[in-house]
């Protein structure tokens, strides 16, 4: 799997996890909101914070219908929807990119277009990311990818042929700076239906290829599920991102507020370091005190006289494990005591004749 660098931040095995905070239009076109955004989601610990730009007009056609829940009281169409969003230009943007520099944290957009990935592309933005809604909008893929930068590319409801489209699509370019985020494409999206086992089905089909996961879970859930996308495999974790999921309208209310976010994050470190490295499995330094003691040796259930030839009656396991393993025990059955073994005793191999050479090779 390729490790992919975006800003001062790298992405791939043995790295943590790269954490997305989407906060797409959720300052509602109100710079200050998105100013505090930046510094909220740099302060609970996202590598990034990501926004949206477009404009109605390049977007939907005027009659084109939402797939998303209705909100009481919100524009029936996606073009009415998305034209109170668009009001943020060149301008804003800057401000935002200068912002999230301030505040430590990295500065991504996600273009709807192919103005908008210019206009980011001039900003210095690191990486471009494009929605599931666009994986098959392959001018725009084609067109971001030839910039020469990290790629990050949802895969919310495409098929497999799909999804090989759009990376042949970017490798096309000369660009191999890709990752995939499993996604469904639903919003909310219910527990069953997020099937993180993609997570791990995506990484054998693209081997080469960081896996992540952009989530639309909501309630007690979303931490749990962003949890263990970590624990299944994900390189990258992109959550919807407010700073009050009471408000109305957009994305709040299946987005994570600033403590939410800054425990995802908390959790995440914990379960990298949790899963540890794979490998042969040997004993840890800290179980090695548990294994010499905890463990059983073979012990005399009554005194063994000096030169008495050994019966298997005459012995059990107990602890502590300083002895002879009872895995060993047919190996001591039969032979004689080299002195008078008390009862309760833990025996060794130089309580036992014949037995040295057997010792050294035991403990090879």
């Amino acid at each position: 799997m390729a490790t992919i660098t975006i800003g001062n931040k790298r992405v791939g095995p043995g790295r943590p996890t790269f954490v997305i905070a989407e906060a797409g239009c959720n300052h509602e076109c109100n710079l200050t909101t998105a100013k505090r955004m930046v510094r909220e989601a740099a302060r609970a610990g996202a590598d990034a914070i990501k926004f949206q730009t477009y404009k109605a007009e390049t977007l939907a056609t005027r009659t084109a219908p939402k797939y998303w829940k209705h909100i009481p009281g919100s524009p029936r169409t996606q073009f009415e929807f998305f034209k109170q969003l668009d009001h943020f230009g060149r301008r804003e943007f800057a401000a935002l990119a200068q912002e999230c520099r301030r505040a430590g944290i990295l500065f991504l957009s996600t273009p709807w277009d192919l103005r908008s990935a210019d206009l980011l592309d001039d900003l210095g933005m690191p990486a471009f990311k494009i929605g599931s809604a666009d994986l098959t909008y392959l001018p725009l893929i084609r067109h971001c990818a030839a910039k020469g930068k990290p790629m990050i590319l949802s895969t919310g409801a495409a098929t497999l042929a799909e999804m090989r489209q759009a990376v042949n699509a970017v490798l096309e370019t000369g660009n191999r700076q890709l990752i995939l985020l499993h996604c469904i494409l639903a919003y909310h999206t219910e527990p069953p239906d997020v099937h993180l086992a993609m997570i791990g089905e995506l990484q054998r089909r693209f081997p080469d290829v960081p896996i992540g996961f952009s989530d639309h879970t909501i309630a007690d859930a979303c931490l749990t599920i962003q949890t263990a996308a970590v624990a299944a495999g994900a390189r990258v974790v992109e959550k919807h991102f407010t700073l009050n999921q009471r408000a109305s309208g957009n994305d709040h209310w299946h987005s994570l507020e600033p403590g939410s976010l800054a425990q995802m994050v908390k959790n995440f470190r914990v379960v990298e370091q949790a899963l540890g490295q794979a490998g042969p499995r040997r004993p840890l330094a800290c179980e090695l005190p548990a294994r010499r003691l905890a463990r059983r040796s073979v012990v005399a259930i009554r005194e063994i006289p000096r030169g008495a030839r050994i019966e298997e009656g005459w012995l059990t396991g107990k602890r502590p494990g300083t002895g002879i393993s009872p895995a060993q025990l047919s190996r001591i059955v039969g032979r004689r005591a080299r002195r008078t073994i008390p009862e309760d005793t833990v025996i060794t191999w130089s309580m036992i004749g014949g037995a040295r050479k057997l010792d050294e090779a035991i403990a090879v």
